[in-house]
């Protein structure tokens, strides 16, 4: 018997569905924004591109044995494999933020002040939760609540990079950023705190820089660092 594929999945939801994507804009309907609601979350690119490796590195689907300047190389020339080139994808996204169907916010947003995000999404969709329905929302997806149910701890070891799980975590791994005190006496990019300044060297800080100036600053895209 053969297997679902993900539309036919979507298509046998009862409506009103909910559906998730990562797919950019010019790979969806045309006329999405005409027909439904859509939310956009988009990361500061220094946190995406060590979540990106970190997946890629876990998931035996995408195989990644590279070093993490190899992954910031292909991440800058847009060759990160699916969903690539990000700029372009943001870019997609945020040239339609004035359309009255999408809700564009950012992780750092969600993250800084999450029940005041959670009531922007709730206004947006319409969906008039009460206090102790916000409540249960903002509990079930408290970084705890997701790390103890994160899909890998079940998964088999056919489906990920074990070395990889037990070292660096699995799929919901870490709950903080880094230092917002720091970045903003000592500077953003040019020295990160905490498991950023371990984890990204000067030179591919420098390489993110000037990607993210010629991706985003035109555009008057900017990104929060905390």
């Amino acid at each position: 018997m053969s297997s679902f594929s993900s539309q036919q999945l979507a298509e046998a939801h009862t409506k009103p569905r909910t559906i998730k994507t990562h797919l950019a804009f010019s790979l969806l309907p045309k006329n999405l924004l005409d027909t439904c609601k859509v939310v956009y979350m988009f990361r500061n690119p220094m946190d995406n591109v060590l979540s990106a490796l970190h997946h890629y590195k876990l998931v035996k689907i995408h195989s990644f044995v590279g070093t993490q300047d190899d992954f910031v190389d292909m991440y800058v020339d847009d060759l990160r494999n699916l969903y690539s080139p990000y700029g372009q994808h943001l870019r997609e996204a945020w040239a339609r933020r004035g359309h009255p169907n999408l809700h564009v916010v950012s992780f750092e947003e969600l993250k800084s002040d999450t029940r005041a995000q959670l009531c922007r999404l709730d206004a947006f969709l319409g969906t008039r939760l009460t206090d102790q329905q916000l409540e249960n929302v903002l509990q079930k997806t408290s970084f705890k609540t997701m790390q103890d149910s994160d899909p890998f701890k079940t998964a088999g070891h056919d489906a990920y990079n074990r070395q990889v799980g037990e070292q660096e975590g699995l799929f919901v791994r870490q709950g903080e950023a880094y230092n917002r005190q720091v970045g903003e006496q000592e500077g953003l990019f040019a020295k990160l705190a905490g498991t950023w300044k371990e984890k990204i060297s000067q030179q591919q800080q420098e390489k993110l820089e000037d990607w993210i100036k010629k991706n985003f600053t035109d555009y008057g895209i900017k990104f929060r660092f905390d």
